[in-house]
This record gives structure tokens, sequence and C-alpha cells, in this order.
């Protein structure tokens, strides 16, 4: 049941042929939304890493070509650094994060078209324009944005790139022969740029998958230590759960102090009352005293009807002067519970009073796993 559990999980995190998409809407749904989250820190400090490449910028062109500065200045902060700002608080205060992916790309299109125009105020030249693209397409990788909208944000300001080459070309600024290397570069870039942001969404998706995988077998990894612990006695299912099987399987000898306890009258009193009422006696009991003797270092070992069977220095080994004093404070306890629970019990309908009888035995026990039995010398 746990293998097929955890197969349906991971058929459910199929990806396609790809890897560019899950096989499962859900999936896909959930993964968009984790990978928003993922993704955000890494888009916050792009951007305030963009804003001061900008102003650094604009300052160059006030230093360098002060007669072009101003046209600079009002693009830098009269468009761009107030729109990336706006992204920025949107994204810090996690407003409308399922629009992530459009406002990153919408601010990598604004910049790509603010960056050719950069490139004329310096020199406007075509190695500018191109020198200016191409520093705005590499950036893209940096905002982990996905190929789709990588491609569909940058194209807009490589085409417009393009066209002032050819136009350059047409006006007799710029060979033939050159248009192509300038042309071809940003386009290049562009299809580059697209093809590492797929690999980076692949590998992400990848991620995302085994993440859910691993919390899926933890979870049932849990779940199944908690049924272990719900009919195994606690220091027996330790061992298990830590893989300690030798502690618990091979057979020894070990001086034990055993502890047996029953209700008196039991039967009696059974024959005479509802088989439901009963049960929820028989259950309170053995629940409130398993209690006690887990709470005093003791191993529940088995129940018979009404009696129960524990054991103190096994499977975990207690000196025998601390197996008597946990044993003998056990039972203590387990008797001053019993009126506690008359009390409980009286609501119920039971007629009569109940005690519980307690013996304890220091001896030399003696386990084996083939007899399956338990011999106390």
């Amino acid at each position: 049941m746990l293998h097929d559990t955890i197969q349906n999980g991971e058929t459910n995190l199929a990806l396609s042929r790809y890897q560019t998409r899950f096989t499962s809407p859900q999936a896909e749904a959930e993964y968009r939304i984790w990978s928003i989250e993922d993704r955000m820190p890494t888009m916050l400090l792009g951007g305030w890493v963009a804003i001061s490449a900008w102003a650094s910028t604009a300052l160059l062109v006030y230093i360098f070509f002060p007669e072009n500065a101003l046209p600079a200045l009002k693009l830098t902060f009269g468009l761009v650094v107030p729109w990336v700002l706006a992204v920025l608080l949107i994204g810090h205060l996690g407003i409308a994060r399922h629009l992530t992916m459009l406002a990153v790309s919408a601010t990598m299109c604004m910049t790509g078209f603010a960056s050719v125009k950069i490139g004329l105020i310096f020199t406007g030249s075509t190695v500018s324009i191109c020198g200016a693209l191409m520093i705005n397409i590499l950036y893209a990788p940096f905002m982990r944005i996905t190929a789709g909208w990588a491609v569909l944000a940058l194209s807009p300001s490589v085409v417009y790139g393009v066209y002032l080459i050819i136009q350059s070309v047409n006006d007799g600024e710029l060979a033939p022969i050159a248009a192509w290397f300038y042309c071809g570069l940003p386009v290049i870039s562009l299809l580059t740029v697209g093809f590492v942001n797929l690999m980076h969404d692949r590998r992400s998706r990848c991620i995302y998958r085994d993440q859910r995988i691993i919390e899926l077998q933890k979870a049932q990894l849990e779940q199944a230590q908690g049924q272990i612990r719900r009919y195994i006695p606690p220091a027996v299912a330790d061992q298990i759960i830590a893989g300690n099987e030798a502690a618990i399987s091979e057979p020894k000898r070990q001086r034990v102090t055993v502890l047996f306890a029953d209700i008196v009258g039991f039967t009696d009193i059974a024959d005479r009352v509802e088989p439901e009422v009963m049960t929820d006696v028989l259950n309170a009991h053995m629940s409130s005293m398993a209690d006690l003797i887990e709470e005093h270092g003791g191993t529940l070992n088995e129940f018979a009807g009404d009696g129960l069977m524990a054991l103190f220095g096994a499977p975990e080994s207690m000196n025998p002067e601390d197996q008597a004093r946990n044993a003998t404070q056990a039972a203590q306890a387990m008797q001053a519970q019993m009126p506690k629970l008359n009390e409980q019990w009286r609501k119920l309908g039971l007629g009569a009073e109940l005690s519980t009888r307690i013996g304890i035995n220091t001896c030399l026990l003696y386990t084996s796993d083939a007899a399956d039995d338990l011999l106390c010398v």
C-alpha cells in the first residue's frame, strides 16, 4: 500500500517528453505557484541590480556625454527606475504574485527599448545599439523567467534594434557585410537566452518533482511509523525505526523485572455488564495502565484479556535495582489510578468498584525467536 501510494504520487508528478510541462494539470498549477515563490528572491535581487546599473549608466552619460545627459536622465529616472521600483514594491509586498512573470517580462520589454535608446544617446552608432541590446539580452537569464516569457519580452527590442541597423545600411552609414554581424549577434543571443532559460526551467521542474516525491515519502514514512507505534511498544518501535533489528530479534539472556496486572473478578463482572460497556472499561483500563508503565520506563509486552505483562530492563538494558524501583513505582501509580477510572466507569452504569492486582518478579529472561517464547528462570 505504501509503495502504491508513492508510485501514484510519482505518476502524478510525471513530466512531458521534453520535461517542459507536467502531464498532470494539477501538478502543473502547483508547480507554477511554487516556481514563483522559488524565483521571487532572485527576481527581486535582479531588480535592485538593474536599478543600480541604470543609475550608473545615466551617471556615465552625464560625465562623458554631457550634451546628451538630459535625455538619458529623463529616460532613466523618469521611466525605467520608477517602473522597476513599482514592480519591486509589488514583489516585496506579495501583491498579485501570480502576475509576477507578466510584470517582469513587461519590465524587460520596456528596458530593452530603453537600452536601444541609451545606445543611440551614447554615440548614435550601430555598435552602441548592438551593445546595449546584448547587455539587456544577456541579463535575462539572471531574472530566471521562463523561456517563453524571456523570448516574448526581448523580441520587440531586438526587432527594433535590427530595424535601426537596416536603416543604417540604407543610409549608407554601415556596410551590408557588417550589418549581418550586428543583426545576427542579438538574434543569436536571444535564441541562446531562450535555450538557457528553458534549461533552467527544466531543472527547476526536476527539483520541484524530486522535492515533492521526498515529501511524499516522508509523509508515508511517518504514517508507517505511526502504525508501528500503534501496535508495538514504543521502546521496540524505536529500535525497529532506527534499524537496530539485532537488538530485538537475536536470542539473548538478560535480567529483567516482569510486572503482571489484571482486574479482580473481571469474568464475573463481564457476565453482568453489556458488552459495549465492558469494552469501554477495558479500553480505558488498558490505555491508562500502558501509559503509566511507559512513563516509568517499562515496555508493554502483551495484553491477554483483562491482564497485561510489562518488562522493565528489556529491550533497553537497565540495572536490576532500577528495574525493581521503576516497576514498584509503576504499580503504585496504577493502583492510585483506579479510583479515577472507577469514577468514569460509574457514569457508564458499571455497578461495581473495580480493583487491579499486580505481581512483580525479577528474573533471568531468555528470549528465543525460534520458539517465540519468554522463559523466566
